[in-house]
C-alpha cells in the first residue's frame, strides 16, 4: 500500500504540484499486532515527521531557487526589451530616410510620366485620325452599294468601287467631274439636283428617295438614293450620296403581287372555302363562297369574331385553335375536320379543313394558302354505314356463333364415320370462324366509331401473349414458318387480349401478302421504356407514298385489293388499339421486297 499526496506550490511563478509517495503497513498486520506493536507503529509515525520536515525544508529552499531564477529571467527579458526598444528606432530612421528617398524619387518618376504622358497623348491623336481616315476609307472602298462624295458645286470629290463597278465608269471620268454631266449629260436625272440642293441649304439632314431612271451602258434601273451632308473644316458643305440598287427587289415584289392576284383569283373561282394566311397564321384573305356561306362580313371574318358568330361548332373551337397554332409552330401542314356553320339553315357541316405553308428560296414561311371542302354528305354516308355495318355485325353474331356450334358438333359426329363429309365440315367451320372473325372486326370499327371499344388492363407476361399469338397464327399458316426473336424481361402492363388481336392481325397480314416466302420473322425487345414489336415479310410490299394511308379506315392498294380479300378496316383497328395504349405503329416497305411493320408501347 502507498499513500499520494499532492501539494501545489502556489508561490512558484508557474503553477507546480509537490507529490510525495510513502509506504503504509498492511490493514491485516495491523491488526494481528494489537497493543504489542504500539511502539513501532510511533517509531515510524516519527521517522515520517522527520522526513515531512526534512521535504518541507527541501520545498522552501526549492521556492527560494525557484524566485531566484524568476527575478534572473525577468531582468534577462528587461535588457532584451530594451535592445529591441534600441533596434526598433534604429529601424524607423532608416525608413525615415528611405521614404524621404522614395518621395524624391516618387517626385522625379512623376516629372516623367507627365512628360510621357503628354508625348503619348499627341502620337495618339495622330493615330485617331489616321485610323479614322483609313477607317472610313476601308468603309467607302468595301461597301458594296455605290457611294459619292460632292462638293458644293455637285463636283464628285471620292467614289468607291461600287460606283465604278455599277455604273461602268473609271476614276478619270468621274473625279472632278460635274455629276450631271457624266457620260455625256446621261446624268442629268429628274429631280436629283432639287433634292441635293435641300441637303446643301441645310434643310434637312437625311434624304431617301426612289427614282427609276435609264441610265447610260446599265439601263433602266430603280435605284434607292440616300443623301447627308458632310460639313468640313473650312465650312464647306458636302454631301455624301449613296446608291441603293432595288431593281431586282422591285421586279420580285411585281412577280410575286402577280402571283399573288393570281392566286387570289384563282382561289375566288373555286366552289369551296379558301383563304390565304401571313407567316404568323394571321388571315389575309377570305373567297367571296366563304361571306356567303358564313354570313359574316370582312370586318368580322378579319377581327376573329368566329367564336362570338359561333362559325365553328363550340366544343370544336379550342381544338382547332390549338391544332392552327401548332401548324404555325411546327411549319407543317393544317389538317382536320371541323363543324362550320352554314348562314342560310344555321346548319352545322362537315368541312375537311387544310392549310399548307409556302416557303421562299431560304425555307422560311411566307405565307399559307388554306381551303375548308365540304365532306357533309360523305360523312352523313360514312356514319349510316359505319351505323349500318354495327347493327347488321351484331345482328350476325348470335347466328354466327349458334351455325359454328352446330358445325362443331356436325365435325365431332363425322370424325368416326364419313372422312370425305368430314374435311367438308372441317372447311365449312373455317369460313364461319373467318366470317366471324369478320363481324368482330366490323363490331370493333363500331365501337371505333363511336369512342367506346373496351379495354380490359391487367399486368401479364409479354413473351407468353407473343406465344400464344405466333401459335394461333402458325395453326392457320402452314406454309410459312413464323421465327420469333428478342425477351421481355418484366411484366407488362395493357389489354392483353387486345394486344394480341394487333400481333395475329399482323401476323395474317404478313403471311397474307407474301405467297411466295416461308418465312416471317418477329422480334421484340425493350426500348427506352417501351416494349418494340416488328413483323417482316417478304411479300409484294407497300407504295411509300401509301405507307400513311394504310391505317385509314377502308383504304386499301389498289394491287392488293385485286388480288388479295379483305374489308381493309384491319391495320385500323390495330391502330386505335395501340393509340389507346399511349404507343405509336408504322410500317417501312420496299415495294416487290416486303414489308416491316412496327408497333410500340409503354411497359
Amino acid at each position: 500500500s502507498v499513500n499520494i499526496e499532492v501539494i501545489p506550490l502556489l508561490d512558484a511563478i508557474d503553477l507546480h504540484f509537490l507529490i510525495l509517495f510513502s509506504d503504509t503497513e498492511p490493514t491485516g498486520k495491523k491488526q494481528l499486532a494489537g497493543d504489542n506493536q504500539q511502539a513501532p507503529v510511533n517509531h515510524i509515525n516519527d521517522e515520517k515527521d522527520i522526513r515531512i520536515e526534512r521535504l518541507a525544508k527541501d520545498l522552501v529552499q526549492a521556492r527560494e531557487d525557484m524566485r531566484s531564477i524568476t527575478e534572473d529571467q525577468e531582468a534577462v527579458n528587461e535588457e532584451l526589451q530594451s535592445a529591441n526598444e534600441e533596434l526598433l528606432s534604429g529601424s524607423e530612421e532608416l525608413q525615415s530616410l528611405n521614404e524621404e528617398l522614395e518621395t524624391s524619387k516618387e517626385e522625379l518618376q512623376s516629372t516623367n510620366e507627365e512628360l510621357m504622358t503628354v508625348n503619348q497623348e499627341l502620337f495618339d491623336r495622330n493615330e485617331q485620325l489616321n485610323m479614322a481616315r483609313f477607317y472610313a476609307e476601308a468603309i467607302v472602298t468595301t461597301i458594296h452599294e455605290p457611294l459619292l462624295v460632292l462638293s458644293e458645286d455637285f463636283k464628285i470629290k471620292s467614289a468607291n468601287k461600287s460606283f465604278y463597278k455599277t455604273f461602268l465608269l473609271t476614276e478619270e471620268e468621274a473625279i472632278g467631274k460635274i455629276l450631271f454631266g457624266l457620260q455625256g449629260n446621261g446624268w442629268n436625272i429628274p429631280g436629283l439636283s432639287s433634292q441635293l440642293l435641300r441637303i446643301q441649304k441645310g434643310d434637312e439632314k437625311f434624304l431617301e428617295w426612289e427614282l427609276a431612271y435609264d441610265f447610260p451602258k446599265v439601263g433602266q434601273r430603280t435605284i434607292c438614293f440616300n443623301a447627308q451632308p458632310v460639313q468640313k473644316e473650312n465650312a464647306a458643305n458636302w454631301i455624301l450620296l449613296a446608291f441603293n440598287d432595288i431593281t431586282e427587289r422591285k421586279e420580285k415584289e411585281k412577280t410575286e403581287k402577280k402571283n399573288t392576284e393570281h392566286l387570289k383569283k384563282i382561289l375566288e373561282n373555286m366552289p369551296q372555302i379558301t383563304l390565304t394566311a401571313a407567316a404568323d397564321g394571321s388571315i389575309t384573305y377570305f373567297n367571296q363562297f366563304f361571306f356567303n356561306y358564313s354570313g359574316m362580313t370582312s370586318v368580322e371574318a378579319m377581327g376573329h369574331e368566329w367564336k362570338k358568330e359561333e362559325m365553328i361548332k363550340s366544343d370544336m373551337f379550342d381544338d382547332v385553335v390549338k391544332c392552327w397554332r401548332q401548324a404555325m409552330a411546327s411549319g407543317e401542314d393544317f389538317n382536320m375536320e371541323v363543324l362550320l356553320k352554314r348562314k342560310s339553315d344555321n346548319m352545322y357541316r362537315w368541312h375537311q379543313g387544310r392549310a399548307a405553308a409556302i416557303r421562299n428560296e431560304e425555307g422560311i414561311i411566307t405565307s399559307w394558302v388554306g381551303a375548308a371542302i365540304d365532306i357533309h354528305d360523305r360523312k352523313t354516308k360514312e356514319e349510316a354505314k359505319d351505323e349500318f355495318i354495327a347493327i347488321a355485325s351484331h345482328e350476325l353474331k348470335t347466328p354466327l356463333t349458334t351455325a359454328k356450334a352446330y358445325i362443331h358438333m356436325l365435325q365431332q359426329s363425322m370424325e368416326k364415320s364419313n372422312y370425305k363429309d368430314l374435311i367438308f365440315a372441317q372447311k365449312a367451320g373455317a369460313s364461319i370462324d373467318r366470317l366471324s372473325d369478320l363481324v368482330g372486326e366490323l363490331l370493333d370499327v363500331s365501337q371505333i366509331q363511336h369512342g367506346k371499344l373496351p379495354l380490359n388492363i391487367t399486368t401479364f407476361n409479354f413473351n407468353d401473349m407473343m406465344a400464344d399469338a405466333i401459335e394461333g397464327a402458325q395453326y392457320t399458316s402452314l406454309n410459312h414458318s413464323i421465327i420469333c426473336t428478342g425477351h421481355i424481361k418484366e411484366p407488362v402492363t395493357g389489354d392483353k387480349e387486345r394486344l394480341q388481336q394487333v400481333v395475329i392481325n399482323l401476323l395474317t397480314n404478313a403471311v397474307k401478302y407474301s405467297p411466295k416466302a416461308n418465312k416471317v420473322n418477329v422480334h421484340v425487345a425493350e426500348e427506352n421504356g417501351s416494349v418494340k414489336v416488328s413483323v417482316k415479310d417478304s411479300g409484294i410490299g407497300i407504295l411509300k407514298e401509301n405507307l400513311d394511308k394504310i391505317f385509314e379506315r377502308y383504304y386499301r392498294e389498289e394491287q392488293r385489293a385485286v388480288h388479295f380479300q379483305g374489308l381493309g378496316i384491319g391495320l385500323s383497328i390495330c391502330y386505335e388499339i395501340i393509340q389507346r395504349h399511349g404507343g405509336k405503329i408504322w410500317a417501312e416497305s420496299n415495294p416487290g421486297k416486303g414489308s416491316t411493320f412496327y408497333f410500340t408501347i409503354p411497359k
